[in-house]
């Protein structure tokens, strides 16, 4: 499984809305943890299938004006650790 849908946007946190927020949210890490957990029956089935995620060195180190994303994208690090870490059990 390779995730590679995302969202990115240049806006700065005081002009970006509710909404917007949830958008990189849900785009950047909510559709990971959704596309994981549907495929988590066959990946147990497949001992040697794998998961990629594609990220942004933006996870690690933040830029202005892109709260939203690389938060998103922070999320979306730890998620895939946290996933590996719930399949390795």
């Amino acid at each position: 499984l390779v995730h590679n849908a995302g969202i990115s946007g240049f806006r700065p946190l005081a002009e970006l809305d509710e909404a917007g927020w949830h958008r990189f949210l849900d785009t950047n890490a909510g559709s990971v943890f959704l596309g994981s957990k549907a495929l988590m029956p066959l990946m147990e089935a497949a001992p040697t299938a794998s998961i990629v995620a594609v990220g942004s060195t933006l996870a690690l180190r933040p830029a202005a004006p892109l709260a939203a994303y690389s938060a998103s994208k922070g999320a979306l690090r730890n998620l895939v650790k946290a996933i590996a870490l719930d399949c390795a059990q």
